[in-house]
C-alpha cells in the first residue's frame, strides 16, 4: 500500500514539473528543485503522468506544444535505461531498424544541405535524399494504425494522442523542407529548414525508443501485438527498394509479419517475464 502511495505522490509531482514548465519555469531550473524525484525515472512513469495530466482535463495541444521540452527535463534519467532486446521480426525490432536507418539517412542530407552554398548540384542529392527520408511515412502510419490501436484497447490513449500531433509537425517539417530546396536561392534559408526537420526527426527517435517503446513492452501483453503488416505498408510497395517497411536500405527484411509467426511468437512469450505465463510459472520477486 505504501509503495502505491509512493506512485501517486511521485506522478503528482511530475504534473508540478510538466505544469511549471507551462508557467515559464526553465528546464535547468527545474532539474535542480525536483533532482531527487527525476533520479530513475521510468518511461512508464512519464507516459503515465502525460495520461493522467489528460484525463484531468490538460490539452492535448498544450502537452504537445511543449513535448519536446518536457523530454528536455526528463532525458537525463531516460538515456541511462537500457533498451529492452527484442527478438529480430518483433514490431519493436523493426521500428528500431528503421530508425538505425532513417539516422544514416539524416546524416547524408544534412551533410548535403551544408554544401548547397559551394556547389548547386547538391540540392539535387538533397532533394533525392529526401525523397528516401520521406519513407519514414509508412513507419508513422504503422504506429498510428497499428501501434496505437492497441495501445488504445486498453485506455491509454493520452500519449499517442500527443506522439500523433509530433508525427503532424514532422510532416510540415519535411513538406517546408522540400519547399525551401525547390524555390529559395538563399542556403542559409535551407539550412534552417533542414535543420528544423533534423532535429523534429531525431526528437521523435527519441521520444519512441526512451518513452513510447518501453511503455508499450509494458502495457501490451506479447500475444496481443500486431504481427501483420498492410500491403501498402510493407517493404514490396512500389517505391521501394529493399529494406524495412518505413525505409528502404535497413538491416530488417521488413516482413516482420512473416517471421514473427506463432512459434516465434510463443518463444517471445516464454523469454518475457511479464507474459501471464511466466507469472504463473516463475516464484515472486524473481
Amino acid at each position: 500500500m505504501s509503495e502505491f502511495f509512493g506512485r501517486s505522490d511521485k506522478q503528482e509531482q511530475l504534473k508540478q514539473i510538466v505544469l511549471a514548465l507551462h508557467a515559464g519555469k526553465s528546464v535547468p531550473e527545474l532539474k535542480e528543485e525536483f533532482s531527487e524525484i527525476l533520479k530513475g525515472l521510468s518511461a512508464e512513469e512519464i507516459a503515465m503522468m502525460e495520461q493522467s495530466l489528460i484525463d484531468e482535463g490538460f490539452g492535448v495541444e498544450s502537452i504537445m506544444s511543449l513535448c519536446d521540452v518536457h523530454v528536455e527535463v526528463f532525458e537525463d534519467e531516460l538515456k541511462k535505461q537500457k533498451d529492452e532486446h527484442m527478438l529480430p521480426g518483433h514490431p519493436i525490432y523493426t521500428y528500431r531498424e528503421e530508425n538505425r536507418e532513417l539516422e544514416r539517412r539524416l546524416k547524408q542530407f544534412e551533410s548535403a544541405v551544408k554544401n548547397i552554398k559551394k556547389d548547386e548540384k547538391a540540392r539535387e542529392e538533397a532533394l533525392t535524399l529526401l525523397d528516401d527520408i520521406k519513407q519514414i511515412e509508412k513507419h508513422y502510419q504503422r504506429k498510428e494504425n497499428q501501434l496505437f490501436a492497441k495501445l488504445e484497447e486498453v485506455g491509454f490513449t493520452g500519449p499517442t494522442s500527443v506522439m500523433w500531433g509530433k508525427h503532424d509537425e514532422v510532416r510540415d517539417a519535411m513538406k517546408a523542407c522540400r519547399e525551401a530546396l525547390n524555390t529559395e536561392a538563399d542556403p542559409k534559408v535551407i539550412k534552417k529548414a533542414g535543420s528544423a526537420m533534423i532535429k523534429g526527426m531525431k526528437n521523435m527517435i527519441f521520444m519512441e525508443e526512451k518513452i513510447l517503446f518501453p511503455t508499450s513492452i509494458k502495457k501490451l501483453d506479447p500475444i496481443t501485438w500486431p504481427t501483420s503488416t498492410p500491403k501498402n505498408l510493407r517493404s514490396d510497395s512500389p517505391g521501394y527498394d529493399r529494406g524495412a517497411p518505413g525505409i528502404p536500405g535497413s538491416r530488417s527484411d521488413g516482413r516482420y509479419e512473416e517471421r514473427f509467426q506463432p512459434r516465434h511468437r510463443a518463444y517471445w512469450i516464454l523469454m518475457n517475464r511479464r507474459s501471464p505465463l511466466m507469472r504463473e510459472l516463475l516464484p515472486t520477486g524473481s
